[in-house]
């Protein structure tokens, strides 16, 4: 069959829609909600059906105005985490990972964070983000995974990490974000 008509793998159930009263549609994983896991995938529908840009305050690539930017940004974060702080670092298609504490300043494509207050996350546009999670120890590790990175194993660095860092394998939970293709 073609590619887009198999059927959907159960072990990876898909992500769920969740409308926010001003309009704004994110997605969510029922699994990861299952665990424990605060998050969201955005989308590109925002308030009032206009395009979700979270781009950062000094490079949105469709040219939206930083305090539309900031808005954006503002009411993804409470959706995640009402007292959340978005931990994203400067991607470069590779495979380094960094704290979330101090991902502001790094340039990575894999953010860890233990703290739920500390939401690790990534950017993407045709890229593939890839959420992995320790059910048992609350550790998550957001992946921004290209084509580059995909080669390079992000996704295994992000899991040998969790089990470097106490993980067991049967805790790990994951879910793979919207991507281009």
């Amino acid at each position: 069959p073609p590619w887009n008509a198999r059927r959907p793998d159960p072990r990876m159930p898909p992500l769920r829609p969740d409308n926010l009263e001003d309009g704004t549609v994110l997605l969510r994983s029922s699994l990861l909600e299952r665990c424990g896991f605060r998050h969201a995938f955005s989308t590109a529908v925002g308030p009032e059906g206009t395009g979700f840009d979270l781009s950062p305050a000094d490079g949105s690539p469709v040219e939206t105005p930083k305090d539309r930017l900031a808005r954006n940004l503002a009411s993804f974060v409470a959706a995640v985490s009402p007292h959340g702080v978005l931990a994203t670092a400067r991607q470069v298609h590779g495979t380094r990972l960094v704290d979330a504490r101090r991902a502001g300043t790094a340039s990575a494509d894999l953010v860890a964070s233990h703290d739920p207050d500390f939401i690790a996350a990534v950017r993407t546009a045709d890229c593939v983000p890839i959420l992995l999670g320790c059910r048992r120890r609350g550790e998550v590790v957001a992946i921004h995974a290209g084509w580059r990175g995909l080669v390079a194993d992000a996704p295994g660095i992000g899991v040998r990490h969790l089990l470097e860092a106490g993980s067991e394998t049967e805790d790990l939970v994951a879910a793979i974000g919207p991507a281009i293709g």
